[in-house]
Order: structure tokens, then C-alpha cells, then sequence
């Protein structure tokens, strides 16, 4: 990673390491030829995925805590709603 300045250079340096982000782990190496591989039947998957957990979600909360439309206008994600459902 090139960082011209040097008070910047020492933040993202000390944050890579801070996080560990700079030493890479058994994945580091697999995980780039899997993602350009096999990249876009695993985004397709994690669609289906995503859209049935909003499903759920949507149902569960139209059904049981009665509250409809439970989501904003714009809203695409429901993280958390659907934890231990």
C-alpha cells in the first residue's frame, strides 16, 4: 500500500494492524480464486438468501406484531430482524 503522507501512512499502518487486517489467514489465498470462480453462483445464492430472510422477516412481523408495511420506503435490508426467528 502506497501512502504519500506520512501522518496518513502511519494511521492506515497502525489501523492494518491494529485489526490484524495486514497478516493474512488460511483464507487469504482461496478465498479470491473461490470468489472469481465460483463468484456469481454464490452472489446468486446469497440473493435467494437474503430475499427469503426479508420474506420471513416481512411475514413474521405482519402476522405476529401486527405492524404492516414493516419496512420504510427504500429500506432493502433487514439485518438482525430475522436473529433467532
Amino acid at each position: 500500500m502506497i501512502v504519500p503522507n506520512d501522518n496518513l501512512r502511519h494511521k492506515v499502518v497502525r489501523g492494518l494492524n491494529t485489526d490484524e487486517v495486514a497478516e493474512p489467514n488460511v483464507f487469504a489465498a482461496i478465498a479470491p480464486i473461490a470468489a472469481f470462480g465460483r463468484g456469481g453462483e454464490w452472489l446468486d445464492a446469497l440473493r435467494e438468501y437474503l430475499w427469503e430472510n426479508r420474506r420471513y422477516a416481512e411475514e413474521y412481523i405482519k402476522n405476529e406484531i401486527k405492524v404492516y408495511p414493516p419496512f420504510p420506503p427504500g429500506q432493502h435490508i433487514c439485518s438482525g430482524l430475522t436473529a433467532g426467528l
